[in-house]
């Protein structure tokens, strides 16, 4: 289920054992900066955004002081005019990253298959592999963070018009035959690199 409220919205999904749930916060805030090691103030910049929220919202954020698997971050694409340099190669989120997308371990065990095969076809010339490392996997990269690009304003609209707007964009797409445009767009940026078939 996802309850929004302009700027902020409430994912919640039920674990199989019926007796716990999985809860995804997003909220609108530009500019935000926080130390990614003190787990203690990212809980209260979460509990801070979501005071005053309806639905069962106030009930889920009564659990994040004694969660033991909360994360947060930023929704964040990595853009990158290179993956490699020197002897060094990015792949994956390291490398052109974009949360919330549905692509990311799909995307870096993609990246890998490419670069291992390419230093393998290569003889481990570096110069020669990450040169089409780069030139392979860049427009599968870029069709990988297309789908992701809209993450966070489709998952926290700023305003009710958007919410309004997102909701109905959503119904008219996910009913009947609009669902095969919307199963083509969501495996568009999967299926656009043709894979090599790279010796053993």
């Amino acid at each position: 289920m996802l309850y929004n409220e302009p700027g902020r919205g409430v994912g919640v999904s039920g674990a199989r054992d019926g007796a716990t749930a999985g809860v995804m916060c997003v909220f609108h805030a530009p500019g935000l900066e926080f130390d990614h090691r003190d787990v203690a103030r990212q809980k209260r910049i979460v509990m801070d955004a979501y005071a005053g929220a309806g639905w069962e919202v106030p009930r889920l954020i009564e659990a994040v002081p004694d969660a033991s698997d909360f994360y947060f971050d930023s929704i964040s694409i990595v853009r990158m005019d290179h993956y490699t340099t020197g002897r060094i190669a990015l792949l994956g989120d390291a490398g052109y990253g974009a949360t919330c997308g549905g692509m990311g371990a799909g995307m870096a065990v993609v990246a890998a298959y490419v670069l291992a095969g390419e230093l393998a076809a290569a003889r481990g010339d570096h110069r020669v592999a990450f040169a089409e490392y780069e030139r392979l996997i860049r427009g599968f990269a870029k069709a990988c963070q297309r789908v992701a690009g809209n993450a966070g304003s489709f998952l926290a609209p700023v305003t009710p018009g958007a919410i309004r707007r997102r909701d109905l964009t959503y119904r008219v797409l996910t009913a009947g035959p609009l669902m095969r445009v919307l199963d083509k767009l969501s495996t568009k940026a999967a299926t656009s690199i043709t894979l090599r078939d790279y010796a053993a």
